[in-house]
């Protein structure tokens, strides 16, 4: 009986190596992954011939019928309540997802018109008239806007019963592709009279309902605009001076020539300041030009102080000239004494404060002695920074020669004008209409 056992077993594995090799080199390689199948087969094969220990450990069926698979692959499955597949492929392992936010965040990027120091002092405005407002004008009895859309000059009143703006007709500028920016605006302070520059000539207007031109004065190549008593003076290539004592009769009185541009004009009590920037060097730099004035009188010279930066606006209270300067180097609020010594009037500059955005407008409110500074907020490229605030600046004037900052009061964008009466600010917002506050 032992031959016949041992030629059996040697028939056995002899068999089992043949049907591998097959079953081996029956497998398609362009169908599965070859070398992770072949690596299995040899690595298991190895393991059962070289473990005899572990074969030995793998309990043998009672009896083994040719053609049937080894007992260990035919487990039966565990006994659960619930119903589930003999077998499970292990699920394959999910891809790493990506973070949904950078692990760095980039710095960032403040736009001209975010305001992110002021958001506690922000102030909501006790008036709003809805509109494309870009200049602003207050009269005695009224209020002036140049309006865009299409550019008109609108008269707004107070009604006495809501205590609100209510508009009171408007006037459309007829002249063709006329930017309602470029127009100056200003308001005469005795008589229901406003006053527009624009396209070489200056134009009176009665604050009718709806408001009427009543006369037109030539003004070649004239871009600013300042308003007295009796008389409306014009900056161009030199000065030019109206008679307001009849505004439906103005005439030219004066034209006092002078080379470079004026940039500014602002007069109280017989005192005129005028900015000119000059033709020459080719740096251009900008000019303070003092003149006597008088009723019906020529303008005489009173002094001059050079350098005084490019000027966007001036002011002057008393014999103090408030200038709003931007130029390279130079971008702020700027006092200039414009008082008479001993005979001479020689204009010198008290104090600079710097301004870290751009300064657009300067109003003065006689009734509490207040300035206002009009700035924007800007964005550097270069250095990804932003720079100064959008809002206006609220300087207090008790001591003129030492304006203190009272207050900022910030903006939700850019504004293109500002105006300051009985203690009221009014900011043109562009496309966001009138805001009205009144500055505690």
């Amino acid at each position: 009986m032992r031959p016949n056992i041992r030629s059996a077993t040697v028939l056995t594995l002899f068999c089992a190596a043949w049907v591998g090799r097959t079953a081996t080199a029956a497998v398609d390689p362009t169908s599965m992954p070859s070398a992770g199948l072949e690596a299995r087969s040899t690595s298991s094969m190895r393991a059962r011939l070289q473990s005899p220990a572990q074969e030995s450990a793998t309990p043998e069926p009672a009896t083994t019928e040719p053609g049937t698979p080894p007992a260990a692959t035919m487990t039966a499955p565990p006994a659960t309540d619930s119903p589930s597949p003999t077998h499970t492929l292990a699920p394959p392992t999910p891809p790493t997802a990506l973070p949904s936010t950078p692990t760095a965040a980039p710095r960032p990027i403040y736009l001209p018109w975010v305001d992110r120091l002021g958001e506690a002092a922000k102030q909501e405005p006790i008036d709003h008239v809805p509109g494309t407002i870009v200049r602003l004008a207050p009269g005695p009895r009224q209020l002036y806007l140049v309006e865009d859309g299409p550019p008109r000059l609108s008269v707004l009143h107070t009604n006495t019963a809501t205590g609100r703006l209510e508009r009171a007709g408007s006037m459309t500028l007829d002249a063709p592709s006329l930017d309602p920016r470029q127009v100056r605006l200003a308001a005469d302070p005795r008589l229901d009279y406003a006053y527009l520059l624009y396209f070489n000539a200056l134009t009176v207007v009665e604050a009718v309902n709806p408001p009427q031109p009543r006369k037109l004065v030539a003004a070649p190549d004239c871009d600013v605009l300042a308003v007295e008593a009796w008389t409306a003076t014009l900056g161009c290539d030199g000065l030019r001076t109206v008679d307001l004592e009849n505004p439906e009769a103005a005439k030219e009185l004066f034209v006092l020539p002078r080379a470079g541009r004026a940039q500014a004009l602002t007069q109280d009590d017989g005192l005129l300041a005028a900015a000119f920037r000059e033709p020459v060097p080719a740096s251009r730099p900008t000019s303070l030009v003092l003149y006597h004035t008088g009723y019906r009188q020529k303008p005489r010279s009173a002094g001059q102080l050079s350098d005084i930066g490019n000027t966007v606006a001036m002011v002057m209270v008393g014999r103090l000239v408030y200038q709003l300067v931007d130029e390279d180097g130079r971008r702020g609020l700027q006092l200039i004494d414009v008082a008479d010594l001993d005979g001479h009037r020689v204009p010198r500059i008290l104090a600079r404060l710097d301004i870290d955005g751009i300064p657009r407008g300067l109003a003065f409110d006689w009734s509490t002695w207040r300035l206002y500074v009009l700035e924007e907020g800007w964005f550097d490229r270069r250095d990804r920074q932003q720079h100064g605030q959008t809002g206006v600046r609220v300087y207090s004037l008790k001591d003129p020669r030492q304006p203190r900052l009272w207050r900022f009061l910030p903006l939700d964008q850019p504004a293109a004008d500002i105006a300051a009466a009985e203690g009221l600010l009014y900011v043109a917002g562009g496309s966001a209409g009138l805001a009205v506050y009144r500055v505690e």
